[in-house]
């Protein structure tokens, strides 16, 4: 017969709690097991009489909740002994509290009864009970259970107890904490605890203000509700505009337009009506820019700096004295001094061209004066506005 020592099994589980992780039950794919201190009360027809000794259980996790597991316990009554192998099946049930685990047991299996003096008798068996684990330290558990055993061909169902350890073996995972309210957030943590299923909830556990557009900011503070989904928003719950010209990030084709320049439904840059244009006069037989019109050139760059997706053309132009070969390199100087200046003044060399008419489209009369002056000179005009930058 059998006998398992109850000190030993003891020294073998403590051995075992090498693991900084303890788990209550066991999970899927773990390896358990129970040396256990069992009571029994045997059936009236194979009495052998009350017994209380040691089993052994060894079992495997199916899945997170339910465990299989195989026992043999040996008996030695006052009037027999008896050996027991039984099959079980644990069902886990929702945790009440943390570092308790109740169960629901069930099986079957067979106990050879051995009556002093008499045959022995070897008999099925059924029956079905509730227990729990709850956490002793790493790897281990206490364990304890009650049963009614029904036996094949005997009387009323029999009372069954057992108390002891599960060690279990293997990689040991933390038991999820307790989440009544399913929220996502710990028990531990949750200030907000029975928060309806479903609902979102911020880390400690209570629930957002409502935010029917789902852009963050809570429908009170939100001065623009409806914004569509993924776009950007700031605090007042308003599509971001980085470049402050009333077109939204999201729609704007043209994010980086100036301060105050005027822009279309798109974000991007329009021409004024008329477009931009300014003239600027030269002396007799010179390029160079004069010092009374600088201003007008500065003019010129800070208005072509609002639209800088504008591109422009500057024209130059000579009166009719001297050669018209000479005249028509006269203009192109001309043109080519104001584009220099406007470089200098901040305009992207890209965006300007530049063309000599020579003495070909007077403005004026040549025979004055007053019509040579006019004629002396080199205009700019913005030709267009690209769609997009």
């Amino acid at each position: 017969m059998l006998r398992l020592p109850l000190v030993p099994m003891w020294l073998v589980a403590l051995v075992l709690c090498i693991s900084t992780q303890a788990r209550e039950n066991p999970e899927a794919g773990q390896w358990f097991v129970s040396p256990v201190l069992a009571m029994k009360e045997s059936p009236r027809a194979y009495d052998v009489g009350q017994s209380t000794d040691l089993g052994i259980a060894i079992g495997y996790g199916l899945t997170d909740s339910f465990a299989a597991e195989l026992a043999y316990m040996s008996w030695s009554a006052n009037r027999g002994d008896a050996d027991s192998t039984w099959v079980s099946g644990l069902w886990s049930l929702p945790k009440a509290r943390a570092r308790f685990q109740p169960y629901v047991v069930f099986g079957g299996g067979r106990t050879a009864f051995l009556p002093d003096d008499s045959a022995d008798e070897r008999r099925g068996q059924l029956f079905g009970g509730v227990g729990a684990f709850g956490d002793l330290g790493p790897r281990v558990s206490w364990r304890g259970d009650v049963r009614a055993v029904k036996t094949a061909d005997a009387g009323p169902l029999d009372p069954f107890a057992q108390v002891g350890i599960t060690v279990f073996v293997g990689d040991v995972s933390p038991y999820p904490p307790p989440d009544r309210d399913g929220d996502g957030v710990p028990d531990a943590r949750d200030r907000c605890p029975g928060t309806p299923l479903g609902r979102p909830v911020d880390q400690n556990g209570c629930e957002f203000p409502p935010d029917d557009d789902g852009d963050g900011v809570e429908d009170a503070k939100d001065a623009c509700p409806g914004t569509p989904d993924g776009v950007v928003v700031d605090d007042r719950g308003c599509p971001v505009d980085r470049d402050g010209d009333g077109v939204p990030d999201f729609r704007d084709d043209c994010p980086d337009s100036r301060a105050g320049a005027k822009v279309g439904a798109d974000g991007c840059y329009v021409l004024p009506d008329p477009p931009v244009e300014f003239t600027v006069h030269f002396d007799t037989d010179d390029a160079d820019i004069r010092p009374d019109q600088r201003a007008v050139l500065r003019e010129g760059a800070a208005l072509l700096r609002q639209y800088p997706t504008a591109e422009a053309v500057i024209e130059g132009h000579a009166d009719s004295t001297g050669r018209a070969a000479y005249n028509q390199g006269l203009s192109e100087r001309r043109a080519a001094s104001v584009r220099d200046h406007l470089i200098a003044a901040g305009v992207d060399a890209d965006r300007l061209s530049t063309i000599g008419h020579g003495e070909s489209q007077p403005i004026a009369d040549n025979d004055s004066v007053e019509g040579r002056q006019a004629n002396r000179r080199a205009t700019t005009m913005t030709v267009r506005v690209p769609a997009a930058m």
